[in-house]
């Protein structure tokens, strides 16, 4: 099947529910229901679609779905080119990075919002590195923070390059 031309990627909203509610920066509601994507429906709607070029997994926090792996997979099978996580990153270990990357997550976006959070992720940005995804991106919610905290960010782009091949 052909990847399909004028719409560029997948977002799979897993979930609502997030391990930081009611808390967290980047949750676009205060209240956070306990909704969960039912895979089959994704599923039913991807082959409807098609092969598209990229996926985005998002949530909610979907890091919290034990089936994680299983979405991760369902994109892999309809997309040509990368299936991107976007997490807090609180609950990534070494062990689920390594069973996403196995069911074909290739990048991992992980979002901070303060240099605390920045240095409470550090460690699962490099260790997705280690495991060999081919980018690994802290993301920074304002161009304020990202000038604030350049420095910092410098310093871990010299760490995950440690990992580099």
């Amino acid at each position: 099947m052909a990847v399909k031309e004028g719409i560029f990627r997948y977002r799979v909203i897993t979930n609502l529910n997030c391990n930081m509610s009611p808390n967290c920066y980047f949750c676009y509601q205060p209240y956070k229901p306990n909704m969960y994507l039912d895979i089959e429906k994704a599923k039913d709607t991807m082959r409807k679609v098609g092969i598209l070029k990229r996926a985005t997994i998002m949530g909610g926090e979907s890091t919290l779905r034990e089936d994680l792996p299983d979405f991760i997979a369902l994109c892999k099978e309809y997309v040509s080119q990368n299936v991107c996580l976007v997490t807090n990153g609180i609950l990534l270990d070494e062990e689920k990075i390594l069973s996403y990357k196995e069911a074909g997550l290739t990048e991992v976006a992980i979002s901070i919002s303060s240099l605390q959070q920045y240095r409470d992720r550090r460690e699962q940005a490099l260790l997705c590195k280690k495991v060999g995804l081919t980018e690994v991106a802290i993301s920074i919610s304002s161009l304020e923070q990202y000038h604030q905290r350049r420095n910092q960010c410098l310093l871990c782009k010299q760490y995950i390059s440690q990992y580099k091949n």
